[in-house]
């Protein structure tokens, strides 16, 4: 029975044949074994990537970034369980409090460790490579009120397949289009669909993401990227009512703002988050900010034929667009 019960407590990985198997439950007396590890933040952070189970009294080890403080300390091993950080116990931490507790905590932290209480391994017995994982808590505010991830299911993984730019994603840097998502929320996701993934963060303020970098190419546009054609009309002087950005990294044009009595607003086709890659048949693909702010304050055209380029909505984790 306690075997049973032990193997519906354990974690999944990053596909299939990838697990985290719980040794057994963390008891009182192997605290005994706890030792302190004091570890100085570098320029590339902690390099620690965490995960919680029921099984285990505290937050377990998952992967080890190679160029972070932990993996440099040499003091860390993936299956190690920390029951407490700078003297506070996370025994009944969340995972989003043991994350905010790691970002918050200053240059230094002092982790207890119970070593290699849970293993971590490959269906071939290897362990994850040591960048395989990474850990990313994403926020909503008034700045910046969308997570801007689009996420595709392939092959029984749901992955992210693009990022709004200026989304919460995109701004944080450690998303990559590709990403396989693990666990959320410190739940793993394994089996779930992608509606169901989605579900579970649209209606967050903030989501904790454990993901897995997959560099297999992403399905063909499969009814991913929706071609639009766009015809606005405006009187003499009067504003298409829409800014927009450019990336140095990314062709096209995004539609940043849209004011609400606007002729964009108004006509309602035109969304967040579209590039626009063409108006009035001129090539915006490469086009710089200067060029397009003069082709849309050309005050002498009225009429506007835009093409953009959209993620389609049953892809998108916000509302909204």
């Amino acid at each position: 029975q306690h075997q049973q019960h032990h193997q519906q407590q354990h974690l999944r990985g990053q596909h299939s044949n990838n697990s985290y198997s719980i040794d057994q439950p963390l008891h009182s007396h192997d605290m005994n074994t706890k030792r302190n590890v004091l570890i100085h933040r570098n320029e590339n952070g902690l390099g620690l990537h965490i995960a919680k189970d029921d099984a285990v009294a505290g937050v377990v080890v998952v992967n080890i970034a190679d160029n972070g403080a932990c993996a440099l300390s040499g003091e860390v091993g993936v299956g190690d369980v920390i029951v407490d950080m700078n003297g506070v116990s996370t025994l009944n931490m969340t995972l989003d409090e043991a994350c905010d507790f790691l970002r918050t905590c200053g240059p230094d932290v002092t982790l207890g460790i119970i070593p290699s209480r849970v293993v971590v391994h490959l269906e071939d017995g290897s362990i994850p490579a040591p960048s395989s994982l990474r850990t990313v808590t994403l926020y909503r505010t008034e700045e910046v009120p969308k997570y801007g991830i689009h996420l595709i299911e392939s092959e029984g993984k749901v992955r992210i397949c693009d990022l709004l730019p200026c989304g919460a994603a995109d701004l944080c840097g450690e998303i990559y289009p590709g990403d396989v998502i693990v666990a959320l929320n410190g739940n793993v996701v394994e089996g779930l669909t992608q509606s169901q993934v989605t579900h579970a963060i649209r209606n967050t303020i903030s989501v904790t993401l454990v993901l897995h970098t997959d560099m297999s190419p992403l399905p063909e546009n499969n009814g991913i990227v929706v071609e639009e054609e766009i015809v606005l009309y405006r009187e003499n002087g009067e504003s298409l009512g829409f800014s927009f950005e450019t990336f140095d990294n990314t062709p096209g044009v995004f539609v940043k703002r849209l004011r609400e009595d606007g002729v964009a607003a108004q006509d309602g086709r035109l969304l967040l988050g579209d590039r626009i890659v063409e108006v009035n048949g001129v090539d915006l693909m490469n086009a710089d900010h200067t060029q397009v702010l003069a082709l849309l304050g050309n005050k002498h055209a009225n009429k506007f034929t835009i093409h953009i380029l959209r993620i389609s909505s049953d892809t998108a984790v916000d509302e909204g667009y």
